[in-house]
This record gives C-alpha cells, sequence and structure tokens, in this order.
C-alpha cells in the first residue's frame, strides 16, 4: 500500500523547469551536452505530452527516453550506478525516475517506498511542510532562513534485512511555487511574527492561506547512509534513561541498536557490571520488568574471571574477538555461564569510568567470524556512553544498597560492611522476585573477641555526690526566702513549705541518686516558685532574695547546677580524651588486620575488637594476627591510663580510671541483630563469654575482698591457663620497654553470679615513662 502524505500545498508534476533549463544552457549549434538545440527540439516534438502539467502518469513509462535525455543534466552519469537518487513528484514519495541503487534499496515491487520515516511520520511530514512554506517565502515576500531541516529515513537492508538509516536531501532547483490568486501584501507585524515563529506551522498557515500557493515541477532525491551516526546518537538517547541497560525492554532496544550498527542479525549482546567483588550479567533474555540489577539471573564474584580471556579484556583494557569459538574455545572456568550454549564467536570490550574497571561488554553471535576489524572500531567508539550507562546504574544500585542496610543496620563498621552489602543486594533481589524482603541472619563464626574497658572510678558517686550539693543549695535558698516571708505574713501555706524543704534536705543529707532528683525539682517548681510573685509584694528584701536565687540558677536547667556542670564536663573532658586517643591507635590495629571495632561511651568508654576468617571477604586469616592485637590491646590501655593520668589536672572534678582487659582465647559465633541494631553472641554456648563481660567489672579479689580495678592499673580477667600465659609474655615484654611497673600480681577472684573460677593479672602502668610519653606524644602531634 502506498503511503498518503499530509502535504498542505497543491503540486503538480511539471518537466517545464528542467526543459527550460535545458533551452537556457544550449544553442542550436552546441554538441557539448552530447545533444544539441535542434536534437532537443525534435525530441520534445515527439514528447509533447511532457512538455505541460503531466497528470498521465503512464505518459512517463511512455517517453522514458526522452526523459532519461533530460535528466543527464541532473544525474551524472559518472555517478549515476553508485548514487543513491532520483526525481520524485514534489513533496510526494513517488519517484518517476531512480537510479539502480534507489529502486534496489527503497522501493517495493509496486513502486511503493520501503522503510518508514523516521523518527516518525508526523516529523517527517512537518518538515516537509516546512519546506514548502519556506520557498513560498523566499520567493514571494524576501524573507530568507537558515533553517535547517533535516529528512531521514529508515529501510531495512535487502540481505541482512537490519535497518539502515538514510538522510534525505531534497533538492528543489526545479521545482516552483507559484500562486493562484494575486500575492497578498504582509504587514510588519505579520512579517516579524513570521520571523519569530519561523519554525511553527500553526502560524504560517494562519498568515499565509496554503490555497493560495501551489508547486509545479518535480524534486531531486538524494540518500546518504548515515547508519553509524545516527544508530551512535540513539544509543546515547537510550543510555540516558536509566532503566535502559537493567530493564528487559532497554536491553532489548539496545540489542537491536547494535545489531544494526554492526550488521551482525544475530547478536546477542550481554552487560557484566562489577560491584567489588561482586559481578551480575545482565541480558535481555534473563531480565525482568522492573529495571533493577537486583533481576539479573546471574551473580557471582567477579575474582573467578581469573584465568580466562575476560581477565586479559579487564587488565589489559583491550577489545578481544574470537571468530570461531568451535576452534578457540573460551576458558570460562567460573561455574558461571556467562556465554550461552550456541555461541560460536564473541566480541568482549571493557567498560572503565575514570580509568576504573566497571564491567564488560559481551557480543555474540551463534556465526562464526561475525566481528571483525570494522565492528571492533565501531564497539570502541560507543564504549565509553556505555560505561557512563553503567556507572550510574551501579551508583543507583549502590544507594539502593545503602538505603536498605541504614534501614536495618543503621551504621555499619567498613570491615564488614562486604557482608552487610551481600545480604542487602540478596535481600533487594528477593523483593524483585515477589518474595518478602528480609535480610537473610548475619552470622560470623569462629570470631576472637578483644574486650577491654577504661572506667571511671567511682563515678556513680561522685554524680550522685554532685546532685546532693547542688539540691542541698537550691533548697537552702528557698528556704530563706520562705522564712523571711514567714516573718511578714504567718500564713498557713508557708509553714507547711518550709516543712516540705526541710523534710527534702534532711533527706539529701542522708545521700541521693538520679531517681531521687526530678521529684525535688518538681517540688522547687510546682510548689515553692509560683510563690515568688505574692512573696515579692511583701517587701524589697523579699524581692532582693528572690532576684538572688534567680540570679544562681542555671539557664538551660533553670535549677542550680554548678557541681553537676563541673562532673559533666570533667567527664565529656576525660572521653573525649580518651576516644580521640582510641581512635587514633584504631588507625593501627586495622593495619595489622581490619576487625569489627565497636566503642561505646558512658561514665568511660568500653571498647571490643572482633576478628576472623569469616570477617574478611579476601584476606588470610591467622591466630598471629590475633596475638599482635592483644599486645595493641594491652599497649593501648598503657596509652589510656597516661592520657587519663595526664588529663586529670585539667579536670574541675578529680577523676580516676581503671583498666580491665577480658582475655579469652575461645573463638565464638556472633550474630548482627536487627531488632536491636547490633552484634550479639550466637547460640546458648556462647552466652557464657557475654555474661562474663557484663559483670567482671564488678569483680573483687578473693580474701582481701578489694575491687579488682584500680586507678592507674590493668587488670587482665581469664579463665585458662594458655591465656595467663601469653598474657604474662606480653606483659614481661612492656614491663622490659618500660611501659608497665615491675609489680604484676596474680589474683583469685570471688565467684559472681553465674560465673565461677575466674582469675586474674593485675599490674601497675609506668605514668613516669619516657618510652611511653614519647610515644604518646607522637600519637597526639599525628591528630593534630
Amino acid at each position: 500500500m502506498k503511503e498518503q502524505q499530509k502535504f498542505p500545498f497543491k503540486t503538480v508534476l511539471s518537466l517545464r523547469p528542467l526543459i527550460d533549463f535545458w533551452n537556457r544552457t544550449i544553442t542550436s549549434s552546441d554538441a557539448s551536452w552530447g545533444l544539441s538545440h535542434d536534437e532537443l527540439s525534435l525530441k520534445l516534438e515527439e514528447a509533447q505530452e511532457l512538455m505541460e502539467s503531466i497528470t498521465d502518469f503512464s505518459a512517463l513509462e511512455r517517453h522514458q527516453a526522452v526523459i532519461k535525455t533530460l535528466m543527464s543534466a541532473v544525474f551524472p552519469r559518472a555517478f549515476w550506478e553508485i548514487q543513491v537518487a532520483g526525481a520524485f513528484i514534489p513533496f510526494q514519495l513517488r519517484p518517476f525516475f531512480v537510479s539502480p541503487l534507489l529502486k534496489t534499496k527503497f522501493l517495493n515491487s509496486d513502486g511503493s517506498m520501503k522503510g518508514r520515516p523516521y523518527p516518525d511520520e508526523e516529523t517527517y511530514d512537518r518538515v516537509l511542510s516546512l519546506k514548502a512554506y519556506l520557498m513560498v517565502l523566499k520567493k514571494f515576500y524576501e524573507i530568507d532562513s537558515d533553517l535547517d531541516l533535516p529528512l531521514m529515513r529508515v529501510v531495512p537492508d535487502p540481505d541482512t534485512t537490519l535497518d539502515r538509516y538514510y538522510k534525505i536531501m531534497v533538492q528543489t532547483k526545479f521545482l516552483e511555487p507559484q500562486f493562484v490568486t494575486p500575492v497578498c501584501e504582509l504587514s510588519d507585524q505579520e512579517r516579524n511574527e513570521i520571523r519569530d515563529n519561523i519554525s511553527d506551522l500553526t502560524i504560517l498557515s494562519r498568515i499565509i492561506p496554503i490555497e493560495n500557493f501551489e508547486f509545479h515541477g518535480f524534486v531531486v532525491v538524494y540518500a546518504f547512509d548515515i547508519t553509524t551516526n545516527a544508530v551512535i546518537a540513539a544509543l546515547v538517547g537510550d543510555l540516558v534513561d536509566s532503566s535502559s541497560i537493567v530493564g528487559s525492554s532497554g536491553l532489548a532496544r539496545l540489542e537491536a541498536r547494535l545489531r544494526t550498527l554492526l550488521g551482525v542479525p544475530d547478536l546477542r549482546a550481554e552487560i557484566v557490571a562489577f560491584d567489588g567483588d561482586q559481578a551480575f550479567v545482565l541480558r535481555e533474555r534473563s531480565a525482568a520488568s522492573n529495571n533493577s540489577l537486583f533481576s539479573s539471573s546471574n551473580s557471582f564474584r567477579s575474582s573467578i574471571l581469573t584465568g580466562t580471556q575476560f581477565e586479559t579484556v579487564v587488565q589489559e583494557s583491550r577489545i578481544v574477538t574470537i571468530s570461531d569459538l568451535s576452534v578457540n574455545h573460551v576458558n570460562q572456568n567460573t561455574g558461571i555461564q556467562l556465554l550461552e550454549n550456541d555461541v560460536r564467536s564473541l566480541l568482549s570490550a571493557p567498560l572503565a569510568y575514570h580509568g576504573k574497571k566497571i564491567g564488560l561488554l559481551n557480543l555474540t553471535s551463534p556465526h562464526p567470524a561475525e566481528f571483525g576489524v570494522l565492528q571492533s572500531r565501531l564497539v570502541k567508539e560507543i564504549l565509553p556512553i556505555f560505561s557512563v550507562a553503567l556507572k550510574r546504574s551501579l551508583d543507583e544500585f549502590n544507594s539502593a544498597v545503602d538505603r536498605t542496610i541504614k534501614e536495618k543496620c543503621t551504621a555499619i563498621h567498613p570491615s564488614v560492611e562486604w557482608r552487610f552489602r551481600q545480604a542487602a543486594i540478596q535481600a533487594l533481589e528477593n523483593a524483585d522476585n515477589g518474595t518478602i524482603e528480609e535480610f537473610a541472619p548475619v552470622v560470623f563464626r569462629n570470631v576472637y573477641v578483644l574486650y577491654a574497658v577504661a572506667d571511671i572510678k567511682g563515678s556513680s558517686e561522685a554524680r550522685n555526690r554532685s546532685i546532693q550539693i547542688d539540691l542541698s543549695e537550691q533548697l537552702e535558698l528557698a528556704q530563706e526566702i520562705v522564712l523571711a516571708a514567714v516573718k511578714k505574713k504567718s500564713f498557713p501555706i508557708l509553714d507547711e513549705v518550709s516543712h516540705q524543704i526541710r523534710e527534702k534536705i534532711k533527706k539529701i543529707s542522708e545521700g541521693v541518686t538520679i531517681a531521687d532528683e526530678q521529684p525535688i525539682v518538681n517540688l522547687v517548681r510546682l510548689e515553692i516558685e509560683p510563690l515568688f510573685p505574692f512573696l515579692r509584694t511583701l517587701g524589697q528584701d523579699l524581692a532582693d532574695l528572690i532576684d538572688k536565687y534567680q540570679k544562681l540558677l542555671d539557664p538551660i536547667t533553670s535549677t542550680i547546677f554548678r557541681e553537676r556542670r563541673d562532673f559533666e564536663e570533667s567527664v565529656a573532658l576525660l572521653n573525649k580524651t580518651l576516644s580521640f586517643y582510641l581512635e587514633k591507635e584504631q588507625v593501627l590495629a586495622q593495619s595489622i588486620f581490619p576487625h569489627f571495632f565497636d566503642k561505646h561511651q558512658t561514665d568511660g568508654i568500653d571498647y571490643v575488637l572482633y576478628l576472623g576468617e569469616s570477617m574478611v571477604e579476601k584476606l588470610k586469616f591467622s591466630e598471629v594476627y590475633v596475638k599482635n592485637l592483644r599486645l595493641w590491646q594491652l599497649i593501648t590501655c598503657c596509652g589510656m591510663a597516661w592520657h587519663a593520668a595526664n588529663i586529670r589536672p585539667k579536670l574541675k572534678v578529680p577523676l580516676e580510671v581503671t583498666h580491665l582487659v577480658l582475655a579469652t582465647f575461645t573463638p565464638i559465633s556472633v550474630r548482627f541483630r536487627f531488632d536491636e541494631k547490633r552484634f550479639d553472641v550466637d547460640g546458648a554456648y556462647d552466652t557464657g563469654h557475654e555474661i562474663i563481660r557484663s559483670r567482671i567489672d564488678k569483680a573483687t579479689v578473693k580474701v582481701r575482698n578489694d575491687r579488682l580495678t584500680q586507678p592507674d592499673r590493668i587488670a587482665i580477667v581469664y579463665s585458662r591457663p594458655e591465656e595467663a600465659k601469653e598474657m604474662t609474655r606480653h606483659i614481661s615484654y612492656l614491663q622490659d620497654n618500660n611501659l608497665l611497673k615491675d609489680d604484676l600480681e596474680y589474683v583469685e577472684l570471688n565467684d559472681l553470679p553465674g560465673v565461677q573460677g575466674l582469675r586474674a593479672l593485675r599490674v601497675s602502668v609506668n605514668l613516669n615513662s619516657v618510652e611511653l610519653e614519647k610515644r604518646l606524644l607522637e600519637t597526639v602531634e599525628q591528630g593534630s
């Protein structure tokens, strides 16, 4: 079926413009064109039908010889066999004189045009109409425009059936716009409106009525194959869409464009995306419709590409082609089928972003020798746009993983982030497959635990003492105001308030806890201070006492807060000092062997290291690392003791710090608890470790019954002789290096609830050690 054009102007096929060209060009004696004027006149005499407007198209068939002669001025014979060209009825898809190539590539057997307008028929028609309007404007109104109006058509290749993209160039030298009615003059306003809206067909048709003009003649059409540029431009447009390489529709579209670009009808494409040591295979036949990396049918460790041709592509950053895989086999060596069974030829190309390898583009065909030098060159040209698209998809993928981890786990230590990423990816993949998005249990087996605590000695007593002093002072001041008021007004209510204050002062003198604080504050705010506005009216002396009271209140808490502030600032400064030092030492500890580090800060700092082979992604584990970190732990305790003693003179409240280490050599299993967002022991067998850890800070020494932990000393709790043996060896080394004093003692501990048979080592830190001071000052300088 022939395509119908929605062209608004009337068109008339005529060869008159071409005949006039011949008459102007040759004279009666000129034979340089291969035809004299007389000979041309004779030929035209025999084809009078061609001299006027042609409405009977059969005349074109009858006079092909004359038309061929006339067209020799339009289409040089030297290029006739190699040009895709022809003469067409004006602005219609009906040729009447075509080159052999145009006939082969563009015409069906019935003379209709193959293919389709690009990007769509509406755009094609719009461009033709605009070209016509521009001709009218130029000839009749002297309004010229350099507006570029490209025409394109997609035509299937007769050999491969793949789409080919052609740019259509329309020459209008032999086309004349004519007016049917007298030309109407345009006002200046209309001219300006046209110039400002030169591509707006609605405005042009309103100002210039199409029924006033028609076109006589024919157009010359040339078609140029621009498939490579058009497909690359289309690929760029496709890859702007974030779903282009992860959704089934997007991958199918990219695969189709690659077939056209490379001229391989049965081409198949897959993208291998690298994310750390994880890799995902993206192919149209396995992608889901939800546009996600998680829907990939295959994922694997990228390290298993080692020893394959794919590793060569990545490491050497070059394209590899294999003409026939039945002869030159690919060593997949992966347990993952990257290539399908019927593949015969392969092109594998690296995808990189800012120098970082992020994936592979694998192109295959079931036929041999499909990828040669031309295909490699074209693929090399498009690799950057594929790399940008893959990088964007990986970024979106990682953002989704990070969001999932934060929702389920809050902050995760970098050393074990890899394991949580695996769990998050699996959870998201499950969600994409329609199952419930749940994290699989994150459990680490055979983990060594190094626990220690730097505790502020007597912090609870010191805090309670500061509360006692502040509340006593505030109540004494309030009592002074109430008693002064009683002298002026003997109201029973004032006597009652005075009684309540005396009772609270008496109770505070006997001791106070944090639980006692709020009831006393409520008494002051709800019973005493509401009386002050009235009491001010009883005399200036009472007003002065109330002013004195209020000036002493803390502006934030509205209470006397001096002693508590001093205590809290002292604790904060001490914790900040110890925490800063510990964080700096953690850099060294992580360099020994990566591990999970957890720290909690209250009245002091307790910290724990978890390490083992199950907690690292790639590294080989050895118990030598554990011994190194146990020694690091003791050295760090020495450093924390030194820093605590060094900062003590600067504290408003003198605070002392004790140091406790739990030496347990039996590895345990730990599980991340998603409900509490923390690590915990996994299984009943390992709960004993947690019980010991939670209770040893209260441990006392047998016989003497004094507390195990003492200021400026390190206490090491153990239960097995081999634990004492190794820790004693470390202590001896530190004593020899003048970090510890020669006062090591072995003690037995009183039984704790649920815990029996514990022992301990106890040794003093040499706070005057020059070696220790030098080492720690270097740490401070590096930190600052």
